[in-house]
């Protein structure tokens, strides 16, 4: 329940491309949520975490906000992964940080848990 495999990770180009073309999004202070629903029901929830080098300039800053952020999103997950249990559904969603500087992890876990729940809400 509180991991984050390789198979739950968007990695192809042309469903990513797909997300971002026709997804709807959803936005919460420092977070943009874009989802899309998906037709592969193998895996019920893949993710992708953006931090965007125009925002955060360094490196090492950008993979600490990202280690955040997946964190976050294995911790609370399971809050997306029961309502799609129940409904039957796939969804593609890609995380993107939208700030200049970091946060401290307890923001971030709110603000993901606040964003989680604005999605549920949509669904």
């Amino acid at each position: 329940m509180y991991t984050y495999k390789k198979s739950e990770r968007l990695c192809n180009k042309k469903l990513t491309e797909n997300l971002f073309l026709k997804g709807s999004s959803i936005s919460v202070d420092s977070f943009r949520l874009v989802y899309i629903e998906d037709k592969n029901k193998d895996v019920l929830l893949k993710s992708q975490i953006i931090v965007s080098k125009r925002n955060i300039v360094k490196a090492v800053d950008r993979n600490f906000i990202k280690r955040q952020i997946r964190e976050s999103f294995r911790k609370n997950k399971h809050l997306i992964l029961d309502s799609l249990k129940k409904s039957s559904m796939s969804l593609n969603i890609a995380i993107v940080y939208q700030q200049s500087s970091r946060k401290p992890s307890i923001v971030i876990d709110e603000e993901i848990k606040s964003l989680f729940n604005r999605l549920l809400n949509k669904l």
